[in-house]
């Protein structure tokens, strides 16, 4: 190697030695270089550098405020609670922090968190906010479904429901609903053809109380009242869940039994996910399902994943595989138990965000089905579901 060649070398090894050495972050820059972004309000350096310093295990309180505060403007509430979350394990009395906690979490759906935070704040600090954790009636609910069947043996179902939520401190939470389905099924006889009127009211109660500051229990109970033609039954569910509540890894697990027409349906499922994480805001969760029936077992997998297009719209898209017959979903909310049975299940929703307190959502969806009087033969059914929720 000649002389010329050593001094390269050596310039290279030098340039990149000092490159490292530039890469290398203190505290003492980091937290003077965030505060000054913080003031100035230029938070795409802030949260660069901000990132990046706890890449190198550089770590406190106000970097953590600071990161969450920049993150919650850009609207990405999931990481600026994820922040927040981090300053509150090195300080829980900081007015700043539960604050921010609070309204991420809200401003992310997640009102049983942001309810537990608002629960640590002190009365005055709750008054400046207009925060009430006693509300009768917190939110108001109803859904309007109406389903397109591909066949002149089934009228189009309809689908209505109207519920409200209420909140009873910090840590309970109580949601009741009523609904009411209505179909009719043609069955073709050899002289004549038989009309069946199927009709069900219901009434859905869900207990949700938060156990700790990620973990929260839910219990259900689910009546039907089911009237075929001159003939009426009654079931009744019992539902028990434990799932994370403010953590962006999801995990849960439940059970339901449900008793029909003297027989016992079980089902037993865990969930996992992944709550909106990195730039595109986007969330993934799947639910697997056991279900005993006559005493056999099957298994159904639900898969969701959802996108934020725009400051006030999300983009769902969902798919249920599996024989859907007497499945119970969204926390034993909805019951597919219509006489014929849901072979699979494929849809997407969008969601609306209209200020602080009005929320809209479309659903559509596509259904594979069975008729129930010869199960080798199927129809297909579309769904359009609308649906509000005010927040009081």
């Amino acid at each position: 190697m000649g002389p010329k060649s050593k001094y390269i070398v050596i310039i290279l090894l030098t340039a990149r030695l000092s490159l490292q050495a530039q890469s290398q972050l203190d505290f003492s820059y980091v937290d003077s270089a965030t505060y000054s972004y913080y003031l100035n309000g230029d938070w795409e350096k802030l949260i660069n550098l901000g990132d990046e310093a706890i890449r190198q295990n550089i770590d406190f309180k106000y970097l953590r405020q600071r990161l969450g505060y920049g993150y919650y403007l850009n609207e990405n509430y999931v990481k600026a609670a994820k922040h927040f979350r981090n300053a509150y394990a090195f300080d829980s009395y900081d007015p700043f922090t539960l604050e921010n906690l609070y309204y991420s979490y809200l401003y992310a759906g997640q009102e049983d968190a942001a309810a537990l935070f608002a629960g640590r704040m002190d009365k005055e600090l709750r008054k400046s906010l207009s925060v009430n954790l006693f509300k009768p009636v917190e939110s108001v609910i109803a859904e309007y479904n109406f389903k397109y069947a591909g066949t002149s043996l089934r009228t189009n179902p309809q689908y209505g429901n109207f519920g409200f939520s209420s909140r009873f401190g910090s840590r309970i939470a109580l949601y009741q609903m009523i609904s009411k389905f209505q179909q009719t099924i043609t069955v073709r006889l050899p002289n004549q053809d038989s009309y069946i009127n199927d009709e069900q009211f219901e009434y859905y109660a869900l207990l949700k109380v938060s156990l700790a500051r990620n973990l929260q229990f839910k219990s259900a109970y689910h009546y039907l009242y089911t009237t075929y033609s001159t003939s009426t039954t009654s079931s009744y569910l019992g539902y028990a869940g434990l799932s994370t509540l403010s953590s962006n890894i999801l995990m849960g697990i439940d059970a339901s039994v449900r008793y029909d027409a003297e027989e016992y349906i079980k089902q037993f499922a865990i969930l996992a996910g992944i709550n909106s994480m990195g730039s595109h805001k986007i969330y993934l969760t799947g639910y697997l399902s056991l279900i005993n029936e006559n005493s056999t077992s099957r298994v159904i997998y639900t898969q969701k994943a959802g996108i934020k297009i725009s400051r006030s719209f999300w983009l769902e898209g969902n798919a249920i595989f599996g024989n859907l017959n007497n499945f119970s979903d969204l926390s034993a909310m909805y019951i597919y138990n219509s006489i014929d049975p849901t072979t699979f299940r494929a849809g997407s929703t969008l969601y609306f965000y209209i200020g602080k307190h009005i929320s809209l959502w479309l659903n559509f969806a596509y259904e594979k089905k069975q008729f129930y009087e010869d199960l080798n033969y199927h129809y297909n059914q579309f769904s359009y579901l609308g649906g509000i929720k005010w927040k009081i």
